[in-house]
């Protein structure tokens, strides 16, 4: 046998492939090795991307969780301002109302204080007339029976004016029981609307 160095060539040959088998045993192991750290870091990317997806996801439905808040939140205030302006037209309606119907009953007292006015007047023209002395002695039968005709004058003006009287407390009543129903209506209609 040839030797090498003072070492028989068998002995070399077992000793390279005896170094060759462990540097392919240990570059198996390298290569396993490298190869389960490469899916572990696979792994790890996927676990990652799919965690980056899922906070993608949660920040997207918390922004669409807070505009459709800011949404609510506006719907809520545009109806609390319809709300509020419908209530505000009612009051305004209710006060044009109640002022007309105001207008209406101070015309209509007006009018009947004129009306008790001229019936004073008369009253008081009728009252000189019969107060006024005599002007003839042959007259007197005359006058007497005249005399009878302005107390019945009087009279009628004394009825007509206790008929005035009645017509404008009926006038006065008949406009608080109107107040009170609408009164009572619009309480119904805020209750409605509160429900």
């Amino acid at each position: 046998m040839a030797t090498i160095r003072n070492k028989p060539l068998g002995e070399l040959v077992n000793s390279h492939v005896n170094v060759v088998r462990s540097a392919i045993a240990k570059t198996g192991e390298i290569k396993k090795s490298y190869q389960e750290k490469a899916l572990e870091k696979a792994q790890e990317r996927r676990e990652f991307r799919s965690q980056q997806a899922v906070i993608r996801k949660k920040q997207e439905q918390l922004v669409a969780y807070k505009q459709s808040q800011k949404r609510h939140r506006r719907a809520a205030n545009s109806r609390q301002e319809l709300r509020a302006q419908q209530a505000e037209i009612r009051r305004n309606q209710q006060a044009l109302q109640e002022n007309q119907t105001r207008q209406k009953i101070q015309v209509e007292t007006d009018l009947l204080e004129m009306a008790i006015n001229a019936i004073n007047s008369e009253r008081n023209y009728l009252g000189s007339v019969l107060d006024s002395p005599l002007s003839t002695v042959s007259s007197l039968p005359k006058t007497t029976e005249d005399s009878k005709t302005p107390l019945s004058v009087i009279g009628d003006t004394n009825f007509a004016l206790e008929v005035t009287k009645l017509v404008k407390d009926q006038i006065t009543t008949q406009f608080r029981t109107a107040m009170l129903a609408q009164a009572n209506t619009k309480s119904d209609d805020i209750v409605n609307l509160l429900n």
